[in-house]
């Protein structure tokens, strides 16, 4: 039928609008938006961004828990002072 819908479909701006941005907007502002670097991450056809991982190597992630408690003394530690 020849009848217009008021609609936008969602991938337009989850898919599109992405790779419009990538391509159009100043190295610096891409690299101030995105966790990790360019060259680090692939970009899946819906505009999720998934890093880019070496056989044998891990991510670096970040876990505040951790880091609080390794640098907490334990209590073994403290027992034995």
């Amino acid at each position: 039928t020849k009848r217009l819908d008021d609609r936008m479909d969602s991938f337009f701006l989850s898919e599109t609008l992405v790779y419009l941005y990538l391509t159009v907007a100043p190295q610096e502002e891409v690299k101030k938006a995105l966790p990790l670097p360019l060259s680090e991450v692939v970009f899946s056809t819906e505009g999720h961004i998934f890093p880019i991982v070496q056989a044998g190597h891990h991510l670096a992630t970040f876990d505040a828990s951790a880091e609080a408690s390794s640098s907490a003394p334990s209590a073994g530690a403290a027992a034995a002072a």
